[in-house]
């Protein structure tokens, strides 16, 4: 059975609408478009507990300690609390968004910003994260404590036209689109 449940997580009829839907013990699959894992981790929990299931957990997230635990707390079979969470680096997305608007602002909007004269669409990847190890690999990614960034100085410079002439809008893309688990590990790996 599917049900798309209208609301958002911040709303108070929210998360008792969802509690009652999993609580006809009919879903074993129970994913979210925003960050909601934490919200409805007592819920899914106690629905499992009752109905003997496992119920399969997707949602967006962000690289963090509420993260973390989600991954390292188990339900009543021993399965992590949540299966899949996607999350975007914060750093590469405000990168990639401070540059369109710098090289606009900076007089390179037909080159940074079009293509072919057109507004260009900019798609960014998720990450998706499906374990803890992933997450201690994962460790230090976006660490505002530490300042060590996904999109640091050098990834900036080069979407910024003032220091790539030959910048294209397509080419600011081509870096939100190559953004995947694989590749920040490589970039992270090139940073140190």
């Amino acid at each position: 059975m599917i049900t798309l449940y209208p609301g958002s997580p911040n709303k108070e009829t929210w998360l008792p609408g969802v509690s009652s839907l999993l609580q006809t013990g009919k879903y074993g699959i129970f994913t979210s478009s925003g960050q909601t894992y934490n919200q409805s981790a007592n819920i899914v929990n106690e629905v499992e507990q009752s109905f003997g299931i496992d119920i399969k957990v997707a949602s967006v997230g962000a690289l963090g300690t509420t993260l973390t635990t989600a991954f390292n707390t188990q339900d009543p079979q021993g399965n992590s609390s949540v299966d899949l969470i996607t999350v975007k680096s914060v750093s590469a997305l405000t990168a990639c968004l401070f540059a369109v608007t710098y090289n606009a602002l900076t007089g390179n909007m037909d080159t940074a910003c079009r293509d072919n004269g057109k507004p260009i669409y900019f798609n960014f990847n998720f990450i998706g994260v499906t374990s803890p190890e992933q997450l201690v690999d994962m460790e230090g990614w976006d660490d505002r404590d530490a300042e060590n960034w996904i999109a640091g100085k050098e990834v900036v410079n080069s979407m910024l036209s003032v220091y790539n002439p030959n910048l294209t809008a397509n080419d600011i893309n081509s870096f939100m689109e190559s953004l995947s688990y694989e590749s920040i590990a490589l970039l992270m790996a090139e940073q140190k």
